[in-house]
């Protein structure tokens, strides 16, 4: 068995959150970058993202990062 795709997108507003849903969906892992702590920390914690899709959950494959370079981290 081959390990996911590690993909970064680096957006986490409404492009870039729902960019990120779609490639969950297709079996990567992802890490959204994000320019504000509070929505990052939104996002991981609650498993949405309030600003954008407020009440829709993000895949388990989804987390969120305000460190580009960590976003980019072993990416694919």
């Amino acid at each position: 068995m081959s390990k996911p795709v590690k993909a970064a997108v680096l957006s986490a507003g409404s492009w870039g959150t729902a960019f990120g849903m779609v490639l969950a969906d297709a079996g990567c892992e992802v890490t959204l970058w994000g320019r504000r702590p509070e929505l990052v920390e939104a996002i991981n914690s609650t498993r949405t993202n309030p600003d954008y899709f407020p009440g829709v959950e993000l895949p388990q494959r989804v987390r969120a990062t305000t460190d580009p370079a960590e976003a980019a981290a072993d990416a694919d």
